[in-house]
């Protein structure tokens, strides 16, 4: 029998949130505002990764051209 003292498994605690519908509906906008506010996060990032892959290429490129002495 689960969650009695023979089985050795204590019951878990189940929480309820207040706000019902209200609360769900306000999640469904969050989330509908998130992906039209992060719609083109994507394409920044790969942007800027581009950048930073020319950055390491020039840096590499002055490394390999200078003699340490």
């Amino acid at each position: 029998m689960r969650g009695t003292a023979e089985s050795g498994v204590e019951p878990t605690a189940v929480y309820q949130l207040g706000g019902g519908a209200r609360l769900y509906d306000r999640g469904i906008v969050a989330r509908h505002n998130a992906r039209i506010h992060l719609n083109d996060v994507n394409d920044v990032l790969d942007g800027i990764e581009d950048e930073a892959d020319k950055l390491l290429a020039d840096l590499l490129a002055i490394l390999d051209s200078t003699e340490i002495v």
